[in-house]
């Protein structure tokens, strides 16, 4: 009924035909990630917060102020802009602190620094 459910063969070697073991890394160099943090930073810059205040006298709105705030940098905006959870950003970060991943360690120090 549901043959395609039954459990592999014994012995089989299907793994290798993978192309791919794993998932895709997010950012395959140090410099890559980096690249996306500017961008990020240039992007935050260009796209300013916009503040508006209205005044109301006798129940009619009078004026409107608008104030142009800069957008501040976060480390979950940051994530949101790359397309990582903020599990993964802690799980890669700790798995180059095991690995004694200085690159990858170095730029993501300087992220969190900048955006501090």
């Amino acid at each position: 009924m549901f043959s395609s459910m039954c459990a592999a063969r014994k012995n089989n070697q299907n793994w290798k035909l993978r192309k791919q073991h794993g998932r895709k890394k997010l950012f395959e160099t140090p410099e890559l990630l980096w690249e996306k943090a500017c961008e990020y930073f240039e992007w935050a810059e260009a796209n300013p917060w916009e503040k508006c205040k209205s005044k109301e006298i006798n129940g009619k709105v009078t004026e409107t102020e608008e104030t142009i705030l800069r957008r501040p940098f976060s480390l979950d905006g940051f994530r949101l802009y790359i397309g990582a959870s903020t599990i993964w950003w802690y799980k890669f970060y700790d798995r180059c602190k095991r690995e004694s991943d200085t690159g990858f360690l170095e730029i993501m120090e300087r992220i969190k620094l900048i955006i501090e």
